[in-house]
């Protein structure tokens, strides 16, 4: 059995992720809404930015678990422009 320790982030100037993709962005990305606050309140995050591709269906879950959670979410999306 192989021993894997679990990540943590126990730093005074615990940084912000701004580019970040749940499972909404189609092919590039696994992590559900849920689960990415969990990690994040877990990491002691502050805010956490959402930057899915093209899409804005992450954006009421993140916001309804923002506000019990106490995380700032920072709303973006990647954006393709012609």
């Amino acid at each position: 059995t192989l021993f894997r320790s679990e990540r943590t982030e126990n730093r005074p100037d615990s940084r912000v992720e701004l580019h970040l993709h749940t499972k909404m962005s189609d092919k590039d990305a696994l992590v559900s809404v849920k689960d990415l606050f969990k990690t994040i309140k877990k990491w002691g995050h502050p805010a956490v930015a959402i930057t899915d591709h093209g899409v804005v269906q992450a954006f009421p879950e993140a916001q309804a678990l923002g506000k019990e959670l106490g995380v700032k979410v920072i709303y973006g999306v990647e954006g393709y422009l012609i």
